[in-house]
């Protein structure tokens, strides 16, 4: 062979397909439509566990399992593999509408500072998962929690136990109203420290303006039973958050605030809470129009909460980290980013002296997150998109780029011919990996029964792949393997590149 006799650089050609490379330390990559998780970033999963929480579920719609499952039979004996979510018609859930929010980088360049009219709110990635996602912000002491004295009493003489409403003074009487959600309990004294019905407590479904009544149901009660004992007439009520039993305190002063002489009633708590039952099997509903959830599912439903974080932009917490409520959300959230604050929140995200308050917002704010979208319906050129991801050598190792669904954006030999010619230039390009790609489903899977049907079968993927260019740095598998799907109790054909 030939010697470089002054620096310059040698062009070698290997053929790794004669090579078994040991799993354990073998890097793969994919890219593919999934459920939830960063758009067209590169994020190295360890294994399935971890592809389960960073992209989702696999989902039956335009046959997304079968991307997620050659992921996941990747992962059952290697302990790296890179993946790239494709944009397929996907948009995040937001509190206004949807909005596509790609990664952390996208955010942050067009989104963290509230520049959007998308409302307060938008789901972490992008999808209908996060329909499923409602958001809480309690902005006040009074919001928290409130003993409406004589502004708002029970006006009945016949609130037995086991009545689901209950009669008071005003239910909308301004600044002492009873909203859908809130915790009621009732008490003999204005102070709300004698109970006349042993501290229970009771969540309000629905109010009737015209009539006064709110509907009830005891806090917690699976079987969503009325008053637990009778209530006098006149007795005083007192008015909670839903989740105030969540956080050890109402909402107050921090003490980076009075410490530096900034503004009084700067905390705020965050609830993040699934309103279907989607994510948790708990549906903690709406609570806007008198869809409040599951009986007993109102903290079930919770999966995430913020406790005491500030309005000031420049808030810091006693370790020194930010305090600010959207800076904590974007660090700490799994589930959500900050798109904007409140339009009540008039100084909410300014700087402003002790002598002045922040808005303390009454009542609590509720929003239900909608508008995501998801067809998994990938093209061939989303597809190419997310492949090219993994076209940097000197960024990124990669050493098996798996194909996944054999016809990529179809099930037929074209686009299957299209697919393959796409990893094929990629790893050609590359020239320090492999591709492993599987015929298309059509060649192999649902074939009429027969004596001949496996002669068929070798018949239609060798015609599938006549059409594929040829490549030492390319595998071929042959068909389509049937495993269980253990999270939707199903069996499937998937792809053997995996």
């Amino acid at each position: 062979m030939g010697f470089l006799v002054s620096p310059g650089v040698h062009v070698r050609e290997i053929d790794l397909t004669n090579v078994v490379p040991a799993v354990q330390t073998t890097i793969g990559a994919i890219a593919g439509p999934f459920e939830k998780g960063p758009v067209g970033s590169v994020v190295n999963i360890g294994s399935e566990e971890q592809l389960l929480e960073v992209f989702g579920k696999p989902k039956s719609t335009s046959n997304q399992f079968e991307w997620w499952f050659t992921a996941s039979n990747f992962l059952q004996y290697s302990d790296s593999l890179r993946v790239v979510r494709t944009a397929s018609a996907i948009v995040n859930a937001g509190a206004n509408s949807g909005i596509l929010i790609r990664d952390d980088d996208h955010y942050n360049a067009s989104f963290a500072s509230g520049e959007g009219s998308h409302g307060e709110w938008a789901a972490k990635s992008a999808g209908t998962w996060g329909n499923a996602l409602g958001v809480q912000i309690c902005p006040s002491a009074t919001a928290y929690e409130q003993d409406l004295a004589g502004n708002n009493q029970v006006n009945e003489t016949n609130a037995d136990a086991g009545d689901t409403t209950i009669i008071l003074d005003d239910v909308d009487a301004s600044g002492y109203a009873i909203n859908i959600g809130d915790l009621i309990s009732f008490y003999s004294d204005s102070a709300g420290t004698v109970t006349v019905d042993d501290f229970n407590e009771y969540e309000v479904t629905a109010v009737n303006t015209s009539t006064n009544a709110a509907t009830i149901r005891l806090k917690d009660d699976p079987n969503a039973v009325g008053l637990q004992n009778a209530i006098a007439d006149n007795s005083y009520v007192k008015r909670r958050w839903r989740y105030y039993d969540l956080f050890d305190g109402p909402p107050g002063n921090s003490t980076w605030a009075v410490d530096n002489g900034r503004g009084t009633g700067d905390e705020l708590h965050v609830v993040v809470y699934d309103t279907s039952g989607a994510i948790t099997g708990f549906a903690g509903g709406v609570c806007t129009t008198g869809l409040c959830g599951s009986n007993g599912a109102r903290t079930a439903s919770v999966v995430e909460t913020h406790a005491n974080m500030s309005k000031h932009p420049t808030a810091k917490t006693a370790q020194g980290n930010s305090n600010y409520y959207p800076d904590v959300i974007y660090r700490a959230s799994k589930w959500v980013y900050w798109t904007d604050h409140i339009s009540a929140g008039s100084n909410w995200g300014t700087d402003i002296a002790a002598a002045t308050a922040y808005t303390a917002v009454v009542p609590v704010t509720i929003d239900a997150l909608t508008g995501g979208t998801d067809d998994y319906a990938v093209s061939a050129g989303e597809l190419s998109i997310g492949y090219d991801k993994f076209s940097d050598v000197e960024s990124l190792d990669i050493n098996l780029v798996l194909g996944a669904k054999g016809g990529g954006s179809g099930n037929t030999n074209a686009t299957q011919d299209t697919h393959v010619t796409m990893i094929t230039d990629l790893v050609e390009t590359r020239k320090d990996c492999v591709g492993f790609v599987s015929p298309n489903r059509a060649a192999h899977v649902g074939l009429a029964a027969s004596s001949a049907t496996a002669a068929k079968a070798a018949q239609n993927v060798k015609t599938a792949f006549d059409l594929c260019p040829s490549s030492s740095y390319m595998v071929y598998d042959s068909c389509y393997k049937y495993m269980y799907d253990k999270y939707n109790d199903v069996y499937r054909w998937v792809p053997m590149n995996g």
